[in-house]
């Protein structure tokens, strides 16, 4: 198992634990801390300190920040597990998480695990939906082809794979992604995706890495941030067409033809923020329903945000 924390000094404590109490046979549990600027690593290394259960326990402390997709390489690194479970230093891990995953993965040949979360608030209150992740893709279908320009998966905070999955396709080699967009996709490219029906872990909504704070947002910083989730969008994307090719052509030519227009529209839809109008589709004449698609989606998003955040043009 692997606790990834990252400033959680608000919640690893309850993370820690999750993962020590868990009921099953002993496991090997690594928390790694990417360089906390708070005290994350000293509440963990405490806690740890005084533990006297049966699984054996690690801790990793990055000497610099890496961001999600090292930090998740480096650990992968430093544990030998066959299985790896994954927990965030913000959710809680339930009693029967990994002996509810092990028993998935002996009984399927399943690639990655995922299940269902239980919605807690910052402060551990059960917290009433929707949510957007309640439309996550594998909830429905694990189709390789409609995976491939997805950015949601999987809750994240479920997950748990065979090692075999970064075996085969190696390392994450963007910086600017999560995981799961990418362990997911390779699950499904090679149709080896299972889900466990019931919660085994307790999800904090609003305190995550994809959880943006509303409250003092100006135009600039929803800019801002739009333009930094494109950029993510774009490496998921050059990294599932990485994993693509390392299949055979005539498997995944269809996913291969997904990806590249995903990759032309995102691109487009950078560009309309980079650019004035004008000069944004004079440059994309020959592709100019393309860029008139992404622009005016563009447009649309952000005059939603206007309403939403009552900003003064």
């Amino acid at each position: 198992m692997i606790v990834m924390t990252y400033n959680h000094e608000a919640f690893v404590a309850e993370a820690v634990r999750g993962a020590l109490e868990q009921q099953c046979d002993p496991i090997d549990i690594l928390i790694s801390d990417d360089a906390s600027l708070d005290q994350t690593f000293e509440i963990t290394r405490l806690i740890v300190a005084d533990y006297r259960g049966p699984h054996r326990v690690r801790l990793n402390r990055n000497v610099h920040n890496l961001g999600i997709a090292a930090h998740l390489n480096r650990c992968m690194e430093l544990t030998d597990s066959e299985i790896v479970v994954v927990a965030a230093g913000d959710d809680i891990s339930l009693p029967q998480r990994v002996s509810r995953v092990l028993e998935t993965f002996s009984a399927t040949n399943a690639l990655l695990v995922h299940s269902r979360v239980r919605e807690i608030g910052r402060h551990g209150e059960d917290v009433e939906g929707p949510f957007p992740h309640d439309g996550a893709l594998f909830l429905r279908s694990t189709s390789a082809v409609a995976a491939a320009n997805s950015m949601a998966l999987y809750i994240g905070a479920t997950g748990a794979w065979r090692r075999e999955v970064f075996d085969r396709y190696g390392i994450l080699r963007f910086p600017d992604l999560y995981e799961d967009l990418v362990v997911g996709f390779r699950a499904a490219l090679e149709e080896r995706v299972a889900f466990v029906d019931e919660a085994l872990v307790k999800y904090r909504v609003g305190s995550g890495v994809s959880s943006i704070p509303q409250q003092a947002m100006t135009m600039n910083d929803w800019r801002v941030t739009r333009l930094k989730t494109l950029k993510r969008d774009r490496a998921v994307l050059e990294q599932r067409t990485l994993d693509a090719r390392t299949r055979d052509a005539a498997a995944v030519g269809s996913v291969l033809d997904v990806l590249a227009a995903a990759i032309m529209i995102t691109d487009l839809r950078i560009q309309s923020y980079d650019q004035p109008k004008t000069t944004f589709l004079l440059k994309n004449t020959g592709r100019l329903h393309l860029a008139l698609k992404a622009l005016i989606s563009e447009r649309k998003r952000a005059r939603r945000a206007m309403r939403t955040h009552q900003w003064k043009v």
